[in-house]
């Protein structure tokens, strides 16, 4: 609608594509109208009326990241959502910490440290610190971008975690990232870092799940 009003027709060509975390392999069309069941006295009548089209489809469990060699920033981030779906994340730092630091920007860990803590409510930050023991310069560059997540509760408030004690402002500063996330994923307005730093860790905890219950049932059980 927008390049309509700007430019008018003719329309930029649409590419859809699919991508497919799993579990289960996609066994569906990628032609869409092959998606309804049409009456067969109908069929003829309806037919034109459908959308006609092929979507790209990347399935990620018939392909392997880490055996592919695609940049760099787009094979990680494949990994970590296929394995993030397998509930298998540990293996994913594990499998990160044989990439060098320099392939891996500050902004990208932020994101990928978010996604995982947000993808499994039992991962901590000193789990994934443990699997990545074996690249020290990637394992320090990661505390580091978590030290700044939690030093800006993701915007200001959680350094007043970090004065009762860096332990809990780790903690809560992890549990804040995950609540915005969601927020965010369920468009929802952000709660402030400021406001979710005034917390408890038990009240943290329990609107996180709350937020986690909310995006199981509006994404993953459909």
């Amino acid at each position: 609608t927008q390049h309509h009003k700007a430019h008018g027709f003719p329309l930029p060509p649409v590419l859809p594509l699919v991508l497919h975390q799993g579990p289960d392999t996609w066994n569906l069309s990628t032609a869409f109208e092959d998606l309804f069941e049409l009456p067969e006295d109908l069929a003829p009548a309806l037919r034109p009326f459908l959308p006609q089209f092929h979507h790209a489809l990347l399935d990620l469990t018939r392909f392997d990241p880490a055996a592919e060699e695609a940049d760099t920033r787009l094979r990680v981030v494949l990994q970590l959502m296929k394995l993030a779906r397998q509930r298998e994340l540990l293996r994913f730092f594990q499998w990160l910490a044989g990439f060098s630091a320099t392939e891996l920007p500050d902004t990208l860990l932020g994101l990928m440290l978010l996604y995982a803590l947000h993808a499994d409510s039992d991962l901590d930050a000193e789990k994934i610190y443990h699997n990545l023991s074996s690249n020290p310069e990637l394992e320090k560059n990661t505390m580091s971008v978590a030290e700044k997540l939690i030093a800006q509760g993701r915007e200001e408030g959680i350094s007043q975690g970090i004065s009762q004690g860096i332990s809990r402002g780790r903690e809560s500063g992890l549990w804040i990232g995950r609540i915005q996330l969601l927020e965010e994923f369920l468009d929802l307005p952000v709660s402030s870092g400021e406001s979710l730093a005034a917390l408890s860790l038990e009240e943290l905890k329990a609107m996180q799940e709350q937020l986690h219950g909310e995006y199981e049932l509006r994404f993953k059980r459909r």
